[in-house]
């Protein structure tokens, strides 16, 4: 007897195992396997619950689709040989297979289990449950994820929010900006990318960069309120220069290649049989003996003294290129006693000097002809710099944890995986009673690995940390953190931002929901938000009204949108319905 009822349980198992994957026939999908087939040769996990992340590892040399038993998952980020998704609803075994075209790869089996009795998932020194309690695309090649972070044996929560960017993605670039596109000057997030938008050019995705001057230090009658403490390029133009910390926690692109290795700065100007002199900084005060170049960024005039000599100089081709070897003729000239403050010319600079410096300047008069040299570039390889903004510090290196700072609060983090495709925004929580405690640079550090990311650097944070994310968020704004615990976004100096080449498109053409897979208590209740997506990704309806819920496993009671649990513990699903079209939510009521 014993021995049969062995065997009607492994029967049971495998009528189960055979039912979660019987839709998985070959001959239905019309998929083959073959050269140049993705290859899967292991999971992260071999069993665990919806809403964990699982990470697939093999060989995918064409990219491909990851399917889970009958269903077509989210990717949250690829390379050639891992891929990571989120672990959708469902019971007892699925397979996992990665589709390339008509080409499939091996299928490897992945088992529900339940909320397992061990320790968590840890991170420092707590152990969490993880929900992926939002997953949804938001643009071209982007998705924004919200992951809950619930503390085993703490009150130590976390709440953590990414964007991961397909870096790959034609109708993607990355750039910074400056708050109002001078240097002294402060901003919130979401209102520079409103500003800055155009046609053709949405700032969809934001998050805040470089720690900032806060108070009025300057001498008088100059602000440097909102200038940034480090380094920042915006297509090519310096705009704060730093020789301090030249490699200071850097995050720089060409084209569309991210960097976080060292760099250099290459500048000077050149007088006319005489010898080049080093430009000290751009755009800041100036001191003595110093060579300051004054651009664009700076506003109308220089706000220096008159106790130097300066030139207002135009490049003569009309444009300064690539900023490396630029001709430009003098229009204007002051010197030592005369009146400072220059009228920066539009499309032109202003170099001043301070006595040594000064002297060499004074050889040259107006109508001349000089060489400004100003550019920065990666120091190992000579790859000139577009675009930069900088950090606090780099909080991992080659996937390995670096310079920790331990106290808890909100933090912002850039970030990149190891074969660049991926571009991540973090924002972690700061203190919110309930949801969040705040985070350790090394505990965010370990959480970006887990999804994949192997640089990172840690941005300004506290309560100027800011995600934006156009069309989502508080009020639709596309503030979806709360700094400080609040609603509002704060100003900083300046931001990066994801820039969408993408036409303006209002037609709603796929039906997302805020909400992903998300714990409830029984007798709680939960309301996802619609949103509309046109076909490159964008919300283009940021609350669709008229949707139609039905609840899968008769749980809990739908009113509108709104689903209260009911006593009975388990997993179930939400369904939203508009216009033909639909979207999930996988829900886990807890006691």
């Amino acid at each position: 007897m014993k021995t049969w009822g062995n065997c009607r349980l492994l029967l049971l198992l495998t009528v189960i195992f055979i039912s979660c994957n019987k839709d998985f026939k070959d001959d239905e999908q019309g998929l083959v396997e073959g050269a140049n087939s993705p290859s899967i040769s292991g999971l992260s996990k071999t069993s665990g619950v919806m809403g964990d992340t699982l990470t697939i590892m093999g060989d995918f040399p064409n990219g491909g689709e990851v399917t889970f038993g009958i269903q077509k998952l989210n990717i949250v980020s690829f390379n050639s040989k891992e891929i990571v998704v989120v672990v959708p609803y469902g019971t007892g075994s699925a397979f996992v297979m990665v589709n390339s075209g008509v080409l499939r790869s091996n299928k490897v089996t992945f088992t529900y289990t339940l909320p397992p009795a061990k320790e968590g998932v840890r991170i420092g020194d707590n152990y969490y449950d993880v929900d992926t309690t939002t997953i949804m695309e938001v643009g071209p090649g982007t998705k924004y994820m919200v992951l809950s972070f619930t503390d085993r044996y703490t009150t130590n929560h976390l709440k953590v929010h990414l964007t991961f960017m397909d870096t790959q993605n034609p109708l993607l670039s990355f750039k910074p900006a400056l708050a109002r596109d001078t240097v002294a000057s402060m901003d919130n997030i979401p209102n520079i990318a409103v500003r800055k938008s155009k046609a053709g050019a949405r700032y969809f995705v934001g998050v805040n960069g470089d720690l900032f001057n806060t108070t009025l230090t300057a001498p008088p009658g100059v602000n440097n309120q909102g200038r940034v403490n480090n380094s920042c390029i915006v297509d090519g133009l310096i705009t704060n220069m730093s020789y301090n910390y030249p490699a200071y926690a850097p995050v720089y692109f060409n084209g569309n290649t991210v960097y976080f290795d060292d760099f250099e700065f290459v500048s000077y100007v050149q007088v006319p049989d005489m010898e080049k002199i080093g430009i000290k900084n751009v755009n800041n005060s100036r001191a003595a003996d110093d060579l300051i170049l004054y651009n664009t960024a700076k506003g109308r005039h220089t706000n220096t003294n008159n106790f130097g000599t300066e030139m207002a100089v135009v490049p003569i081709g009309g444009s300064w290129g690539d900023y490396t070897n630029v001709r430009v003729k003098i229009n204007t000239k002051v010197v030592y006693g005369q009146v400072g403050s220059t009228v920066i010319p539009a499309g032109g600079a202003v170099v001043s000097g301070h006595d040594f410096s000064a002297t060499v300047l004074n050889t040259a008069s107006i109508g001349d002809t000089l060489t400004i040299v100003n550019y920065a570039k990666n120091t190992a390889t000579g790859t000139l710099i577009q675009q930069m903004i900088s950090g606090d510090r780099r909080i991992l290196q080659n996937g390995q944890v670096i310079n920790p700072v331990a106290a808890r609060t909100a933090r912002t983090a850039i970030g990149a995986s190891a074969d660049k495709s991926t571009l991540v925004f973090c924002v972690a929580e700061g203190a919110i009673a309930g949801v969040s405690v705040g985070i350790s640079t090394s505990d965010l550090a370990e959480i970006l690995k887990m999804y994949g990311i192997a640089d990172a650097v840690h941005m300004n944070g506290g309560n100027y940390s800011t995600l934006y994310v156009k069309g989502a968020g508080y009020n639709n704004g596309g503030l979806v953190n709360r700094p400080n615990n609040t609603t509002t976004a704060s100003s900083v100096g300046n931001g990066l931002f994801a820039i969408s080449k993408a036409p303006d498109d209002a037609s709603v053409v796929k039906l997302v929901s805020d909400l992903y897979s998300v714990r409830v208590k029984a007798g709680g209740t939960i309301t996802p938000r619609f949103y509309g997506l046109n076909k490159y990704g964008h919300i283009v309806n940021s609350d669709i009204s008229g949707v139609t819920v039905t609840e899968a496993n008769g749980l809990g009671t739908v009113t509108g949108t709104s689903f209260t649990a009911g006593t009975t513990t388990g997993y179930t699903e939400l369904v939203g319905t508009y216009g033909g079209m639909t979207s999930k939510v996988m829900v886990n009521i807890v006691p």
